[in-house]
């Protein structure tokens, strides 16, 4: 019986290590626009490619003094993929919600204008993080 449990153990440990090692890390990765202005913000994802893959939709609403993830995608990757906080779009535009005359100064586009967090760290490089970008009245002329 013991010379079948380790003729078991070794015919098995090659393909647990398989299994184990051949797991792609997968990392959920949201964007999120915190509007801490007065105003309502419709957020546009502009790209030259029909598809713009991860936005939650082709404009976004941010109510005044509220907060909406306009990006949210898992795929296979790792965390340090998304410290760069890339918009994955040609442009990203805000338009401020029935004023015609005032227009965000801050750039979405800039990504030294967002904060990259990591949310939760997994074995291997995966996990969850997001990129938060705050605008304020401040912002707004």
């Amino acid at each position: 019986m013991k010379k079948y449990k380790s003729l078991l153990f070794c015919a098995l440990l090659p393909f647990s290590i398989f299994f184990f090692c051949a797991c792609d890390q997968s990392t959920k990765h949201r964007k999120l626009i915190i509007n801490d202005s007065d105003y309502d913000l419709v957020i546009v994802p502009r790209n030259t490619s029909a598809d713009i893959i991860g936005y939650v939709s082709d404009s976004i609403f941010v109510g005044s003094h509220s907060q909406t993830a306009i990006f949210d995608m898992r795929q296979i990757s790792r965390l340090k993929d998304y410290k760069s906080c890339s918009a994955f779009a040609d442009t990203l535009q805000a338009i401020i919600v029935g004023n015609d005359s005032l227009h965000p100064t801050l750039d979405l586009n800039d990504r030294s204008n967002w904060k990259y967090f990591t949310l939760k760290k997994e074995f291997g490089g995966g996990g969850e993080c997001e990129c938060q970008i705050g605008i304020t009245n401040a912002d707004i002329q």
